[in-house]
């Protein structure tokens, strides 16, 4: 343990002494080596479907070559689990269409005695669950504009309404349209 002062040299042999270089460092000798986190390797799976398992491989890589172990950081929708190599599944039977927001942990662990080392990395990601693949009925899944002003009479606002509104009625009101169904 300590500082140690080091003198590096090199010499490509010529006679003059021209071709020669040194270079000086302390290296520093410790009782304990320093310990790198683990890094998240892998790319999420960030879609489901009903009807079918989930699965996403978790890897990390660790330049200590500590062991590693995965954990599901907040509490995981019903059915998510993930066993400490890093397999994340969800069972089809409790799946449900939405958004899930999920956040992966890896730790290292001293690979002699098993004792976590403190350092660890996250893997935030939202799992989106769509319904069972197929031909669907469209969704609107935007609030409409239902108050304007009217443009002239034959201007492009006009026509537009003209030809995409139907079974809508329009109240105007002052220099206001509001369109009801």
């Amino acid at each position: 343990m300590g500082n140690y002062p080091i003198l590096l040299g090199v010499d490509d042999g010529a006679v003059d002494g021209s071709g020669q270089a040194q270079q000086g460092c302390i290296l520093s000798v410790t009782d304990s080596p320093l310990n790198r986190p683990p890094q998240f390797s892998s790319d999420p799976i960030v879609e489901a479907r009903i009807g079918s398992d989930y699965a996403y491989q978790a890897t990390a890589t660790d330049l200590d070559h500590d062991n590693l172990e995965f954990s599901i950081l907040d509490a995981a929708p019903a059915g998510l689990g993930i066993t400490s190599g890093g397999l994340l599944t969800w069972e089809k039977a409790s799946l449900a269409v939405g958004d899930y927001p999920i956040t992966l942990k890896v730790i290292d662990r001293n690979p002699v005695d098993g004792v976590a080392r403190g350092t660890h990395d996250l893997q935030p990601f939202t799992i989106r669950v769509l319904p069972v693949a197929g031909n669907h009925p469209p969704e609107i899944i935007s609030d409409p504009v239902i108050t304007f002003r009217p443009a002239e009479p034959g201007g492009a606002r006009q026509k537009v309404l003209e030809g995409r509104v139907r079974d809508f009625k329009f109240v105007a009101e002052a220099d206001v349209v509001t369109v009801f169904k």
